[in-house]
């Protein structure tokens, strides 16, 4: 069974209903950059176990990647997110990016570093939203092969067929 590796900022309530639904097609395994949101306090709500990725040693993240057929990074822009996408580049993971609806950029160093970085380190990006897939593709030239809606809420409108086809 094709092993995905979810990291993610915290854990919430959408982040169980990714894992729930890809836990029907592929062994997932999740970890997470800090135990709780910071700003959101859901009621009632039991996390996807999962483990911490501060508390962990640099062996055993690496462990996880190497065991990843496919690594989605909730971020690139923390250290532990950097080191995990320059391990699994260096082990030829395939790796995807999951993005909510980027902040526009002046076309400036810091820009042009991100269209390098989205262009030719990430197999695929996965959006929030159908604008966000329209976002990249027109600011940051990304081909649209590799842009697929995967939404906060409902996993129901998720491009299953375009997402398997990658994910296999």
């Amino acid at each position: 069974m094709t092993k995905v590796l979810l990291t993610t900022n915290h854990p919430a309530p959408y982040i169980n209903r990714w894992i729930e639904k890809m836990n029907l097609y592929y062994d997932t395994d999740v970890l997470y950059y800090a135990e709780k949101a910071k700003v959101k306090a859901w009621k009632r709500f039991s996390p996807y176990q999962g483990e911490i990725i501060s508390k962990m040693g640099f062996v055993k993240l690496t462990n996880y990647v190497s065991h990843a057929d496919l690594v989605i990074l909730g971020g690139w822009n923390n250290l532990y997110y950097f080191a995990i996408l320059v391990y699994g580049l260096f082990t030829k993971r395939k790796i995807a990016l999951f993005s909510d609806y980027p902040k526009p950029q002046k076309k400036n160093l810091k820009y042009f570093i991100k269209r390098i970085v989205f262009k030719n380190c990430f197999s695929a990006i996965l959006c929030a939203t159908q604008s966000s897939c329209q976002f990249y593709a027109s600011i940051y030239g990304i081909d649209k092969s590799k842009l697929f809606v995967f939404p906060y809420m409902s996993m129901d409108v998720i491009e299953q067929d375009a997402i398997a086809m990658y994910w296999t």
